[in-house]
């Protein structure tokens, strides 16, 4: 049921962008992830001394309801990429969301609250263990601070962010920060 959901998610932001106005939103960021399992917060702990990079990207579309607020879907990814030498630990966290952008009338000032619906999968490489670990699908929220810069000037904006998105998983919950820029298309 809920992966029927995620997909009918995915597939109603691209079937309203014909009929409705607004527009889509992409972006890539960076940030850190604390994890809420303890058997993946020891796994992680076998690289002795790792590179590290966290990438963030979203895609989705907003949509006026009035003037302040707008109803917005998407998704997002986290990847959490570890290397020790020949070892490595990928994780690749997925979430499909839908919520509101809300204005509260201080310039370009955006508050974003979300419904996130999401899965981690995650490569392994250490030693002669290799393959996939899933986490459990897990409902979450994600809630976050934007600045809309050329808000309501041109068709074209730039939006600098931050947020937090909490997602259970069942033995944990993982809390994924970030910070991001965004390309607004009104």
């Amino acid at each position: 049921m809920k992966k029927i959901l995620c997909v009918l998610a995915v597939f109603s932001v691209l079937i309203i962008q014909s009929f409705a106005f607004g527009g889509p939103e992409f972006g890539i960021g960076s940030g850190y992830i604390f994890y809420g399992n303890k058997e993946t917060r020891t796994r992680n702990s076998l690289l002795n001394s790792p590179g590290q990079m966290v990438l963030n990207t979203s895609a989705g579309y907003h949509f006026p309801l009035a003037d302040p607020v707008r109803l917005y879907a998407g998704v997002e990814g986290a990847f959490d990429l570890r290397w020790d030498g020949g070892n490595h630990i990928y994780m690749f966290d997925y979430a499909a969301l839908i919520g509101f952008q809300i204005y509260p009338g201080l310039a370009g000032l955006m508050f974003t609250v979300d419904y996130a619906f999401g899965h981690r999968s995650d490569w392994v490489s250490i030693g002669t263990t290799e393959g996939w670990e899933h986490s459990e699908w897990g409902n979450g929220f994600k809630i976050g601070i934007q600045y809309d810069f050329l808000h309501n000037v041109f068709s074209y904006s730039p939006v600098i962010g931050v947020s937090w998105r909490r997602m259970p998983r069942g033995d944990g919950a993982d809390n994924i920060l970030s910070v991001f820029l965004k390309l607004t298309i009104n």
